[in-house]
């Protein structure tokens, strides 16, 4: 009896501990700027206006941070004055540590609403770019108002969903400890 008490608490343990993946970023050198703008959704010249990063009492390098934008220069992706993106939280992720009212060039990639960044990409201070500034050309003026932004959904009701779990394989547990020491 012993044996499944402890099998139970091993299989309720491993449903609740966070099972997150762990890799440290790797980059090989990004691509010439005209490459890396064909592989690239977006492509654009901004300064950053806001930087919403997670907190709380658990974090992960992996965690986004959302990244806001006042585009001065579109070369390709959506037109919009605004643009938000995310990144990792952390270099060891991949993630662009970018600073707020700081100008970069960035190449980004994902769906129009759903753009991220990193590391890896040619991503940099505009002030460093030169080269790609001369490569990519003028760009193009922001048109449309607005911003890209979707607001995301939360993930409450599985996290809600997992606690219900723990809380009631925490229950039998302690039901089957209490029945067979009688």
């Amino acid at each position: 009896m012993r044996k499944i008490i402890l099998l139970l608490f091993i299989v309720g343990s491993l449903l609740v501990v966070n099972t997150t993946t762990v890799n440290a970023c790797s980059c090989v050198q990004p691509a010439p700027s005209k490459e890396s703008l064909e592989q690239s959704t977006a492509v654009f010249a901004g300064k950053v206006i806001d930087i919403d990063a997670p907190s709380g009492i658990i974090v992960d390098s992996a965690d986004p941070v959302r990244v806001t934008f006042e585009i001065s220069k579109i070369w390709k992706g959506p037109d919009y004055e605004t643009l938000v993106l995310t990144t990792a939280r952390d270099g060891a992720s991949c993630g662009y540590g970018f600073e707020e009212n700081e100008e970069y060039i960035v190449y980004a990639y994902g769906e129009e609403n759903k753009l991220s960044t990193g590391i890896c990409s040619r991503t940099r201070l505009l002030a460093k770019a030169q080269e790609d500034l001369q490569d990519l050309g003028a760009g193009d003026l922001p048109t449309n108002s607005g911003s890209n932004y979707v607001p995301q959904t939360s993930n409450f009701v599985l996290i809600t969903s997992i606690a219900g779990i723990a809380i009631v394989l925490f229950a039998i547990i302690i039901f089957l400890i209490r029945k067979y020491k009688k």
